[in-house]
């Protein structure tokens, strides 16, 4: 259960839907119509640092990491940025794309980051606690903020999802060895600027060599906390979705160009008009995405039914929302990378059916009924609501928290 206390002072508990126990699941395994999601535009960031919000932008081409790799250096120094992230990020970049620029005028679906999705679809297996904010707006449409704890993170935790961000960061590198905060579009990751710097420090640093290995490290914080973030839109049944996703990094390209988001990029002007339809086809492909996890090195029976159980069906949840068909996952065994699989999106319902217990249906058709529920009651914009789905798990309940206006206040300050 989350530190933080959820209702608050004040919250009005409006409605509440009941969540199927696991014996009623069974009425929800009919199939439900889902469109494939379909790319609109895009934007990157580097989390934790105003003012670098920029549409467009490059994906990373993935690299196979070496097994045997340590999934901790660096660790110990490592500083997680503050989450900014905010949902404006997304209406901003659907706004500045002359393509969707008047999209949002006439839009009566949901707007929300990818991450609320998947709290929601995996209702019906899952008991994770989690809390969305809901807000019409005055164009008709809702938008579905993440609802942002202060809940402190233990030193077991911190570790998990360190190896995770260390894992994305050695996938992204052509090196086998980078080290710690580099990636392939660091200067520092160059190997002559890796050998003056090191000199350098073996002989004592200048102030110029201080100054440039200063830069390498803050070159390499903005790398690694760089977010490459996608716009689609999907479909669940009756509801319309346009959703803000990170993308991990795309399949390499034979010919070792990296795919692009916006053809305006300065990397891409010179290249010929072909090159650059090519490019431009690649990167609005949802074929070519490829999403990265890492799991714990499986040596039981019982391990695998876990792994099958829960976290195949919040890696599919992910994947399958904005159409990422390829999943990397980096199997660690004693912080050191043992091996890694590659999991077709589309293929691991099968696996969970027969060894899993899920049913992709069911998490698609009870997300269509909690979205349903709250279109139904989410009707006016003065207000803000929140759905809260918490222990004992029988319900999610719909609160009035506030009024549109606080909302906004509370944004600007």
């Amino acid at each position: 259960r989350s530190l933080n206390t959820f209702p608050k002072p004040g919250d009005l508990q409006i409605a509440q839907l009941r969540v199927p126990r696991r014996d009623e699941l069974k009425r929800y395994e009919k199939s439900i119509k889902v469109s494939r999601p379909r790319y609109l535009t895009s934007f990157t960031r580097i989390k934790g640092t105003s003012n670098t919000w920029k549409l467009g932008g490059v994906l990373p081409e993935y690299h196979e990491p070496k097994v045997g790799s340590s999934l901790t250096e660096g660790f110990q120094e490592y500083q997680e940025p503050e989450d900014d992230s905010t949902l404006d990020f997304v209406t901003e970049a659907i706004r500045q794309n002359k393509s969707t620029a008047k999209l949002l005028s006439g839009f009566k679906g949901f707007v929300s980051f990818r991450n609320n999705l998947n709290k929601i679809l995996g209702t019906p297996y899952l008991r994770n606690e989690y809390h969305v904010q809901a807000t019409r707006t005055e164009e008709g449409w809702i938008r579905l903020d993440v609802v942002k704890t202060a809940d402190p993170i233990d030193e077991r935790s911190r570790r998990f999802m360190y190896m995770g961000r260390r894992f994305e960061e050695i996938c992204l590198s052509p090196s086998a060895t980078v080290p710690p905060g580099e990636s392939s579009n660091s200067s520092c990751h160059h190997p002559a600027g890796a050998t003056e710097v090191s000199k350098f420090g073996q002989e004592g640093e200048t102030g110029v060599a201080h100054d440039e290995r200063e830069a390498c490290r803050k070159a390499g914080d903005a790398e690694r906390h760089r977010e490459h973030c996608v716009v689609v839109r999907a479909k669940i049944g009756e509801h319309e979705i346009l959703m803000g996703a990170e993308i991990d990094c795309v399949q390499p390209r034979k010919s070792n160009k990296r795919p692009t988001f916006d053809d305006k990029e300065e990397e891409t002007k010179t290249r010929t008009k072909a090159e650059k339809n090519q490019l431009e086809s690649d990167s609005q492909s949802s074929d070519v995405w490829i999403e990265l996890k890492t799991s714990a090195y499986q040596e039981s029976e019982r391990q695998r039914t876990s792994f099958q159980k829960y976290k195949l069906l919040k890696f599919w949840i992910q994947s399958y929302l904005v159409g990422v068909p390829i999943i990397k996952c980096g199997f660690r065994k004693d912080d050191i990378l043992h091996h890694i699989e590659t999991f077709e999106t589309m293929r691991i319902p099968r696996i969970a059916r027969d060894r899993g217990g899920w049913n992709g249906n069911v998490c698609l058709n009870f997300a269509h009924e909690i979205l349903r529920f709250i279109k139904h009651l989410a009707k006016d914009p003065q207000k803000v609501y929140r759905i809260s789905y918490c222990a004992p798990w029988n319900s999610i309940r719909m609160y009035v928290v506030g009024s549109n206006k606080e909302r906004e206040i509370s944004a600007k300050s």
